[in-house]
């Protein structure tokens, strides 16, 4: 259970940072 909502959280982590950095770039 604790690694799916780890995982869930990481992959909105990364989500958010990608958006972020695209952003910038563009």
């Amino acid at each position: 259970m604790a690694t799916l909502i780890g995982r869930k959280f990481h992959v909105s982590y990364s989500v958010s940072g990608a958006t972020r950095l695209m952003h910038r770039l563009g």
